[in-house]
């Protein structure tokens, strides 16, 4: 009897998608601390050529993180709706279909953010959940897309176009982590996944 009252108490522990995008953005921050180690340095050369490239590398990885973060968020879906259907076939050709979306998906943006979530999970234009405060809509969808555009340039120029700071990368970060709760909690919701 015990036993079986202990089995009860169990409890299962699953980070969702935005806790694991939030430690990885703590990884990523070290290119920033390492900037931030060289500004107290007085004899370095090429300093600003150094922290123009760790700036930029920055913004490379942060759009990575967010790809990644998008790509878990939609599995995750999927794994939550595939435990709610008893038809394998079905639960096969949902799999395979977010499969192939993944594979396609390169960029991140709010609107090919919202084509995937409604081809794969059928949640209309997700990215219309984003309310942040002090900005519309259109505001934070176009902070997430300037953010894609200049990791954009610097993959595609090797220069971000403009003058990068710690600052703005670290509100660059911000915004999509806080976009990135929003439109976890918005899967959650239409897929009824809250407790």
């Amino acid at each position: 009897m015990q036993d079986s009252n202990m089995k009860k108490q169990i409890l299962i522990l699953e980070k969702t998608p935005v806790q694991i995008f939030s430690w990885k953005l703590t990884q990523i921050k070290y290119s920033q601390l390492i900037l931030m180690d060289l500004e107290r340095q007085s004899d370095i050369k090429k300093l600003g050529l150094k922290k123009k490239y760790l700036l930029n590398s920055y913004v490379i990885n942060l759009v990575a993180t967010w790809q990644v973060f998008i790509e878990d968020l939609l599995e995750y879906g999927v794994d939550k709706i595939s435990k709610t259907i008893t038809e394998e076939k079905i639960i096969d050709i949902l799999r395979a279909n977010s499969k192939e979306m993944i594979k396609r998906f390169n960029t991140p943006n709010t609107k090919n953010i919202d084509q995937i979530f409604k081809t794969v999970l059928g949640i209309n234009k997700i990215t219309t959940s984003i309310n942040i405060e002090g900005m519309d809509l259109t505001e934070a969808k176009f902070k997430v897309n300037r953010i894609l555009e200049i990791r954009h340039k610097i993959a595609h120029t090797g220069t971000s176009g403009e003058d990068l700071q710690l600052e703005m990368n670290f509100d660059f970060m911000e915004h999509l982590l806080e976009v990135g709760k929003q439109i976890e909690e918005k899967v959650q919701i239409e897929l009824r996944l809250k407790n």
